[in-house]
Protein backbone atom coordinates (compact mmCIF):
# COMPACT_ATOMS: atom_id res chain seq x y z
CA UNK A 1 0.00 0.00 0.00
CA UNK A 2 1.27 3.42 -0.87
CA UNK A 3 1.79 5.63 2.18
CA UNK A 4 -0.38 8.74 2.38
CA UNK A 5 1.56 11.99 2.70
CA UNK A 6 -0.48 15.06 3.49
CA UNK A 7 0.77 18.62 3.67
CA UNK A 8 -1.44 21.41 4.98
CA UNK A 9 -0.73 25.14 4.67
CA UNK A 10 -2.78 27.39 6.97
CA UNK A 11 -3.15 31.16 6.99
CA UNK A 12 -5.28 32.82 9.67
CA UNK A 13 -6.07 36.44 10.40
CA UNK A 14 -8.30 37.28 13.37
CA UNK A 15 -9.36 40.53 15.02
CA UNK A 16 -10.58 40.38 18.61
CA UNK A 17 -12.32 43.36 20.22
CA UNK A 18 -13.28 43.51 23.90
CA UNK A 19 -15.46 46.21 25.45
CA UNK A 20 -15.85 46.15 29.21
CA UNK A 21 -17.42 48.46 31.76
CA UNK A 22 -18.17 48.28 35.49
CA UNK A 23 -20.45 50.46 37.60
CA UNK A 24 -19.78 49.81 41.29
CA UNK A 25 -21.24 51.19 44.51
CA UNK A 26 -19.63 50.56 47.91
CA UNK A 27 -21.76 51.43 50.91
CA UNK A 28 -22.09 50.83 54.64
CA UNK A 29 -25.76 50.63 55.70
CA UNK A 30 -24.72 49.53 59.19
CA UNK A 31 -21.51 49.63 61.21
CA UNK A 32 -21.21 45.85 60.90
CA UNK A 33 -22.00 45.63 57.16
CA UNK A 34 -19.80 46.62 54.23
CA UNK A 35 -21.59 46.05 50.91
CA UNK A 36 -20.15 46.09 47.39
CA UNK A 37 -22.71 46.08 44.56
CA UNK A 38 -22.69 46.85 40.91
CA UNK A 39 -23.22 46.06 37.26
CA UNK A 40 -20.69 44.71 34.75
CA UNK A 41 -21.02 44.60 30.96
CA UNK A 42 -18.62 42.81 28.60
CA UNK A 43 -18.71 42.20 24.86
CA UNK A 44 -16.12 40.09 23.04
CA UNK A 45 -16.22 40.14 19.25
CA UNK A 46 -14.07 38.21 16.76
CA UNK A 47 -13.76 38.57 12.98
CA UNK A 48 -11.67 35.77 11.47
CA UNK A 49 -10.42 34.76 8.03
CA UNK A 50 -8.76 31.39 7.43
CA UNK A 51 -7.33 29.89 4.23
CA UNK A 52 -6.17 26.26 4.11
CA UNK A 53 -4.38 24.51 1.23
CA UNK A 54 -4.04 20.71 1.42
CA UNK A 55 -1.80 18.52 -0.76
CA UNK A 56 -2.13 14.72 -0.58
CA UNK A 57 0.55 12.64 -2.30
CA UNK A 58 1.41 15.65 -4.44
CA UNK A 59 -2.18 16.24 -5.55
CA UNK A 60 -3.68 19.60 -4.48
CA UNK A 61 -7.06 19.41 -2.79
CA UNK A 62 -9.84 21.93 -2.79
CA UNK A 63 -8.77 25.11 -0.95
CA UNK A 64 -10.71 25.83 2.21
CA UNK A 65 -11.74 29.45 2.78
CA UNK A 66 -13.50 30.25 6.03
CA UNK A 67 -14.93 33.49 7.32
CA UNK A 68 -16.37 33.73 10.86
CA UNK A 69 -17.96 36.57 12.78
CA UNK A 70 -19.05 35.89 16.36
CA UNK A 71 -19.63 37.68 19.65
CA UNK A 72 -20.36 37.05 23.33
CA UNK A 73 -22.31 39.67 25.29
CA UNK A 74 -22.37 39.34 29.10
CA UNK A 75 -24.36 41.37 31.62
CA UNK A 76 -23.83 40.64 35.32
CA UNK A 77 -25.35 42.10 38.48
CA UNK A 78 -23.31 41.49 41.63
CA UNK A 79 -23.47 42.13 45.36
CA UNK A 80 -21.24 41.18 48.28
CA UNK A 81 -22.02 41.77 51.94
CA UNK A 82 -19.13 41.59 54.41
CA UNK A 83 -20.66 41.15 57.85
CA UNK A 84 -18.57 41.63 60.98
CA UNK A 85 -19.59 39.19 63.75
CA UNK A 86 -17.80 40.43 66.81
CA UNK A 87 -14.21 41.59 66.77
CA UNK A 88 -12.58 38.48 65.23
CA UNK A 89 -15.15 36.85 62.94
CA UNK A 90 -16.16 37.94 59.45
CA UNK A 91 -18.98 36.43 57.41
CA UNK A 92 -19.15 37.17 53.67
CA UNK A 93 -22.14 36.54 51.42
CA UNK A 94 -21.97 37.15 47.67
CA UNK A 95 -24.24 36.68 44.66
CA UNK A 96 -24.00 37.30 40.92
CA UNK A 97 -26.68 37.11 38.23
CA UNK A 98 -25.48 36.47 34.67
CA UNK A 99 -27.24 36.98 31.37
CA UNK A 100 -25.15 35.85 28.41
CA UNK A 101 -25.82 35.96 24.68
CA UNK A 102 -23.54 34.09 22.29
CA UNK A 103 -23.91 34.84 18.59
CA UNK A 104 -22.45 33.17 15.53
CA UNK A 105 -23.30 36.06 13.26
CA UNK A 106 -21.77 34.91 9.98
CA UNK A 107 -19.86 31.82 8.82
CA UNK A 108 -18.87 30.05 5.62
CA UNK A 109 -17.92 26.88 7.47
CA UNK A 110 -19.67 23.72 6.24
CA UNK A 111 -22.23 22.39 8.70
CA UNK A 112 -22.65 25.63 10.65
CA UNK A 113 -25.27 28.34 10.28
CA UNK A 114 -25.59 31.73 12.03
CA UNK A 115 -27.53 31.45 15.27
CA UNK A 116 -27.98 33.03 18.70
CA UNK A 117 -27.89 31.29 22.08
CA UNK A 118 -28.89 32.94 25.37
CA UNK A 119 -28.40 31.78 28.93
CA UNK A 120 -29.08 33.11 32.43
CA UNK A 121 -27.52 31.87 35.65
CA UNK A 122 -27.40 32.99 39.30
CA UNK A 123 -24.49 31.93 41.49
CA UNK A 124 -23.66 32.54 45.16
CA UNK A 125 -20.79 32.24 47.62
CA UNK A 126 -20.40 32.02 51.39
CA UNK A 127 -17.25 32.69 53.37
CA UNK A 128 -16.27 32.68 57.04
CA UNK A 129 -12.99 33.74 58.63
CA UNK A 130 -12.05 33.74 62.29
CA UNK A 131 -8.95 35.07 64.06
CA UNK A 132 -7.80 32.72 66.80
CA UNK A 133 -5.20 35.31 67.68
CA UNK A 134 -3.38 38.26 66.19
CA UNK A 135 -1.34 35.95 63.94
CA UNK A 136 -3.62 32.95 63.40
CA UNK A 137 -6.60 33.01 60.99
CA UNK A 138 -8.96 30.19 60.06
CA UNK A 139 -11.12 30.39 56.93
CA UNK A 140 -13.78 28.38 55.13
CA UNK A 141 -15.82 29.13 52.03
CA UNK A 142 -18.09 27.55 49.47
CA UNK A 143 -18.79 29.04 46.04
CA UNK A 144 -20.62 28.25 42.83
CA UNK A 145 -18.93 28.77 39.46
CA UNK A 146 -20.21 29.51 35.96
CA UNK A 147 -18.26 29.61 32.69
CA UNK A 148 -19.91 30.26 29.33
CA UNK A 149 -18.24 28.61 26.29
CA UNK A 150 -15.54 30.77 24.72
CA UNK A 151 -15.55 32.17 21.20
CA UNK A 152 -12.98 29.50 20.34
CA UNK A 153 -15.23 26.71 21.62
CA UNK A 154 -18.61 27.68 20.20
CA UNK A 155 -17.75 29.78 17.13
CA UNK A 156 -14.28 29.71 15.55
CA UNK A 157 -12.48 26.51 16.55
CA UNK A 158 -8.68 26.22 16.48
CA UNK A 159 -5.85 24.29 14.91
CA UNK A 160 -3.78 21.96 17.13
CA UNK A 161 -0.76 20.86 15.07
CA UNK A 162 -2.22 19.27 11.91
CA UNK A 163 -5.65 18.69 13.50
CA UNK A 164 -8.52 21.15 13.56
CA UNK A 165 -10.69 21.35 16.67
CA UNK A 166 -14.18 22.21 15.42
CA UNK A 167 -16.45 24.64 17.27
CA UNK A 168 -19.81 23.56 18.65
CA UNK A 169 -22.55 26.21 18.89
CA UNK A 170 -24.73 23.86 21.00
CA UNK A 171 -22.36 23.70 23.99
CA UNK A 172 -23.79 24.13 27.49
CA UNK A 173 -22.04 26.42 30.01
CA UNK A 174 -19.83 24.78 32.65
CA UNK A 175 -21.03 25.01 36.26
CA UNK A 176 -19.10 24.16 39.40
CA UNK A 177 -19.31 23.96 43.17
CA UNK A 178 -16.13 24.54 45.21
CA UNK A 179 -15.30 24.09 48.89
CA UNK A 180 -12.17 25.38 50.63
CA UNK A 181 -10.79 25.46 54.15
CA UNK A 182 -7.52 26.98 55.26
CA UNK A 183 -5.19 28.25 57.97
CA UNK A 184 -2.79 31.22 57.94
CA UNK A 185 0.03 31.76 60.46
CA UNK A 186 2.19 34.90 60.74
CA UNK A 187 5.37 35.22 62.82
CA UNK A 188 8.53 37.35 62.59
CA UNK A 189 7.93 38.29 58.96
CA UNK A 190 7.09 34.73 57.94
CA UNK A 191 3.70 33.73 56.56
CA UNK A 192 2.55 30.13 56.32
CA UNK A 193 -0.74 29.48 54.54
CA UNK A 194 -2.30 26.13 53.72
CA UNK A 195 -5.65 25.27 52.18
CA UNK A 196 -7.57 22.18 51.16
CA UNK A 197 -10.08 22.36 48.32
CA UNK A 198 -12.51 20.30 46.29
CA UNK A 199 -14.23 21.37 43.06
CA UNK A 200 -16.99 19.46 41.28
CA UNK A 201 -17.85 20.60 37.74
CA UNK A 202 -20.74 19.70 35.44
CA UNK A 203 -21.00 20.02 31.64
CA UNK A 204 -17.19 20.15 31.51
CA UNK A 205 -16.00 21.19 28.02
CA UNK A 206 -13.21 19.34 26.23
CA UNK A 207 -12.41 18.19 22.68
CA UNK A 208 -12.78 14.64 21.35
CA UNK A 209 -12.23 12.99 17.98
CA UNK A 210 -15.04 13.63 15.51
CA UNK A 211 -17.74 11.05 14.87
CA UNK A 212 -19.34 10.71 11.40
CA UNK A 213 -22.43 12.56 12.65
CA UNK A 214 -20.31 15.64 13.46
CA UNK A 215 -19.66 16.36 9.77
CA UNK A 216 -15.97 17.19 10.25
CA UNK A 217 -13.77 17.58 7.16
CA UNK A 218 -11.29 14.95 8.38
CA UNK A 219 -11.53 11.92 10.67
CA UNK A 220 -8.33 13.16 12.32
CA UNK A 221 -10.04 16.36 13.45
CA UNK A 222 -11.69 16.98 16.81
CA UNK A 223 -14.74 18.84 18.11
CA UNK A 224 -15.59 20.60 21.38
CA UNK A 225 -18.26 18.81 23.44
CA UNK A 226 -19.68 18.73 26.97
CA UNK A 227 -18.04 15.51 28.12
CA UNK A 228 -19.75 15.28 31.53
CA UNK A 229 -18.45 15.83 35.04
CA UNK A 230 -15.04 16.45 36.57
CA UNK A 231 -13.76 16.54 40.15
CA UNK A 232 -10.58 18.09 41.50
CA UNK A 233 -9.24 18.13 45.05
CA UNK A 234 -5.94 19.04 46.58
CA UNK A 235 -3.77 20.78 49.14
CA UNK A 236 -2.10 24.17 48.56
CA UNK A 237 0.72 25.20 50.94
CA UNK A 238 2.44 28.59 50.81
CA UNK A 239 5.47 29.85 52.72
CA UNK A 240 6.79 33.40 52.33
CA UNK A 241 9.00 35.83 54.20
CA UNK A 242 9.36 39.60 54.14
CA UNK A 243 12.68 41.24 55.02
CA UNK A 244 13.69 44.90 55.08
CA UNK A 245 17.23 45.61 53.91
CA UNK A 246 19.05 48.83 54.77
CA UNK A 247 21.77 50.08 52.45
Amino acid sequence: ARPVATERSIFSDADLEVDDGVLQLDWTPHAEHYIVSGLQYTEERVNQERHVDTVTNGIPGRPENIHDEAAIETLALFVQDEWQLGERTTFTLGARQYRVEGRLEDTTRAGLVPQTQTDAQAIASLGLSHELGDNVVLRANVAQGYVYPSLLQFATGAYAASRFVNPNPDLEPETALSWEGGLRLRAAGWVFDTGVFRTASEDYIDHVFCAPIDGCLSARDKVYVNIGESTAQGLEPLLSVTRAWRL
